[in-house]
């Protein structure tokens, strides 16, 4: 039985802001088990996280490549992590596994078994995303990538598409897929239908996203300007981006920021936009914050998305809790939203958007992640 564990994470495991609050809900759940987690992460310093963006970032811009990539994904940052890890191993020795969350380490040094959380591969990421093929850096990080996987005891992939491209770079390698993800929720209040009567009255378009998701925001805002006219009373509620992130001011659209689900003020407000949201939109093409997304159908809101391929693989091309934006441009996303706005299937979609994610929690996640674990280290101790 797993007793002790060490986490290896990016980010501290500690602060709910880092990685959209996984690490944070991930060791919390382990430890709401009785498990002792040990907790150690390879972040660089803020100045040298500094010193690198800025270098890094000037090569790009005279390169004009779009190989810039963060310290993490670097070799720079590999070198930074490598000690960092290897200390965390060998003063937690007695720890029965090391977890890592994400795709680029594994426990290369001692006996100790390595077991990995991750969402998706770089190297899949990045051709999905830019349709190319690696640089030389990034072959570096790719290989690294890939013989983490090959130490890896057992992998618990968060998302299905990338299973099979993991399985084509290491054939034998345990690589699973539970069949639902999970929803990083910090909501104490209790969460019945009774919300959709609200939600019915309602004319708030809830987006959720931050730089990365600028465009898309952009393009949501083009809509807005179209349906206001249609539509009177009609607001947009923009969390995780601020005004000047946009530079336009529009009547009826609301930017709240970043909002800390840690801190009871901005807790209390996200979730208030969100059982007040009519619809989610988000129509970013290669994601569409996906996290926010399943917590926004968890609270019986219907959603407006771009069918990117990790959502569909797991939803399927036909959803019956919101409308797919199949094209790109603010006069189709005005309709696809209207169509939801003005539904008289608005209450089975609300009912729908919730009953495909209700079982999305951390708690049933862990306990499987743990039993699969389990499993892989007994396996592995028979064949030593």
């Amino acid at each position: 039985m797993i007793r002790e564990v060490i986490l290896v994470t990016a980010g501290d495991s500690k602060d709910p802001a880092n990685w959209s609050n996984v690490p944070y809900l991930f060791a919390k759940t382990l430890e709401s088990k009785g498990i002792i987690v040990h907790r150690v992460h390879y972040n660089p310093t803020k100045f040298i996280k500094k010193l690198y963006t800025h270098i890094a970032y000037k090569i790009h811009c005279i390169t004009k490549s779009d190989s810039f990539r963060g310290i993490v994904y670097s070799t720079t940052g590999s070198l930074i992590a490598f000690p960092k890890i290897l200390f965390g191993i060998l003063k937690y020795r007695k720890s029965d596994c090391c977890i890592f969350m994400g795709a680029g380490y594994a426990n290369f040094w001692t006996k100790m078994p390595s077991v990995m959380f991750m969402e998706r591969s770089f190297e899949k990421k990045l051709k999905d995303e830019y349709h190319r093929e690696l640089t030389m850096l990034e072959r570096l990080v790719a290989y690294r990538e890939n013989f983490a996987w090959k130490k890896s005891s057992f992998i618990s992939i968060l998302f299905p598409r990338d299973m099979d491209f993991v399985k084509s770079k290491v054939p034998n390698v345990n690589i699973k897929y539970k069949g639902s993800n999970v929803i990083n929720s910090f909501f104490k209040g209790t969460l019945n239908e009774d919300i959709i009567k609200q939600k019915q009255k309602s004319l708030h378009i809830l987006f959720i996203g931050g730089s990365h998701y600028k465009d898309g925001a952009k393009m949501l805002i083009e809509a807005f300007k179209i349906l206001k006219c249609e539509i009177h009373g009609l607001e947009l509620d923009i969390i995780g981006l601020k005004d000047n992130d946009i530079n336009e001011h529009i009547n009826g659209v609301n930017f709240y920021g970043y909002l800390r689900k840690d801190v009871s003020e901005e807790n209390a407000l996200y979730y208030e936009l969100l059982e007040k949201a009519k619809v989610y939109v988000n129509p970013t093409p290669s994601w569409g914050a996906y996290s926010s997304c399943i917590e926004a159908m968890y609270f019986y809101t219907p959603c407006v998305i771009h069918p990117y391929e990790h959502f569909v693989s797991e939803f399927g091309d036909n959803i019956e809790f919101g409308k797919y934006n199949q094209v790109y441009s603010p006069l189709e996303l005005a309709k696809d939203i209207k169509e939801i706005l003005i539904s008289n299937r608005y209450v089975s979609m609300s009912k729908n958007a919730h009953e495909v994610v209700k079982d999305y929690s951390w708690d049933s996640y862990i306990e499987w992640f743990l039993n699969e674990t389990e499993k892989a280290i007994k396996k592995r101790k028979k064949h030593v």
